[in-house]
């Protein structure tokens, strides 16, 4: 291969790379955004600290993993103050995610987002709960 082709084929490369590389706001909007994981019991109830650095969420939502998880209540604490209760009584599936609980205030950061669970007792193995923001 000369040189000319040669830099032809890298240069078209580079810019089938970067073409994709570039995201619109709106897909980033769109995307999910990881938040933390908690360790399920029978019944429980935990906190989870999101802070600023995250950013801005209009809604929040949970994954269920390795077992099925309940989720009693939810309460999103904000930086400046605010808070949300949600009493969701949700159910999720072993591998499924929630619905998405749109937050009242989305124009704050989330401090905290605390919850209480649980799971059942069917022998199953661990569960975990994902917690997932969408901007």
């Amino acid at each position: 291969m000369d040189r000319r082709n040669f830099l032809m084929t890298a240069l078209s490369g580079a810019a089938v790379l970067a073409t994709g590389a570039v995201t619109t706001p709106e897909a980033e909007a769109s995307a999910p955004v990881y938040l933390g994981r908690r360790r399920v019991r029978p019944l429980d109830h935990d906190s989870l600290h999101v802070g600023a650095s995250q950013g801005l969420f209009r809604r929040i939502s949970f994954n269920a993993v390795g077992n099925d998880v309940f989720v009693f209540d939810v309460r999103v604490d904000y930086s400046f103050g605010n808070a949300e209760h949600f009493n969701t009584r949700l159910k999720i599936a072993q591998g499924t995610s929630s619905r998405r609980i749109n937050l009242r205030y989305n124009r704050r950061f989330i401090q905290d987002v605390s919850f209480t669970y649980g799971k059942l007792l069917n022998g199953n193995g661990a569960a975990y709960v994902d917690v997932w923001g969408w901007r």
